[in-house]
């Protein structure tokens, strides 16, 4: 989200209502950004529900130090993020390893399974919150590092409002793509 938005950002500047909405989870819940540590690298240090857990809080972090900076500066582009809702797409292949279940459990997931389904989105359900904040007219330059839940303005963790903590992960970043990041 980081590198792309630097690049679009001086596009999307040019729209009197330039939006930058970024995706993230509630799973930020899991998240912990761990300064000495911050790309998982020590030994026994990734799990994939804590990393993805501290990629969502790194999203809502740029989120809110993009809006503080671009509000700085005057600029009437905003920056959104957003939950799309627990939806039925792939992406449990990268945080559920289905060989780790044994073999005997497997007609019991499929009467776990089944009802999960009515507790999901789809693909389009869970776009809406996305496509609301690209284009809802009711969304204002007030809500610019707001956190969005099925189109509405939602709470998150503490750790996700730390400003110092922020601007430490928006440093970091640029010393890893090797690039400073001017707004």
């Amino acid at each position: 989200h980081f590198a792309l938005t630097k690049l679009l950002l001086p596009l999307v500047e040019k729209s009197e209502a330039g939006r930058v909405v970024t995706v993230s989870s509630t799973a930020h819940m899991l998240g912990h950004i761990n300064r000495d540590d911050l790309l998982l690298e020590r030994e026994g240090a990734y799990s994939p529900w804590p990393a993805y857990g501290n990629s969502k809080l790194a999203n809502i972090l740029f989120t809110k130090a993009l809006a503080t900076r671009l509000q700085a500066k005057g600029s009437k582009t905003m920056s959104l993020v957003c939950h799309p809702g627990v939806c039925r797409t792939e992406l449990g292949r990268y945080i559920f390893d289905p060989t780790s279940v044994p073999k005997a459990l497997y007609p019991v997931l499929g009467i776990v399974a089944g009802p999960a389904f009515y507790f999901t989105k789809s693909a389009k359900q869970g776009a809406q919150t996305q496509i609301f904040l690209a284009a809802s007219p009711s969304v204002s330059i007030e809500n610019s590092g707001d956190y969005f839940d099925n189109s509405a303005v939602a709470d998150t963790t503490p750790e996700s409002k730390d400003s110092g903590l922020a601007d430490f992960l928006w440093s970091e970043t640029e010393r890893l793509i090797g690039s400073k990041f001017e707004v």
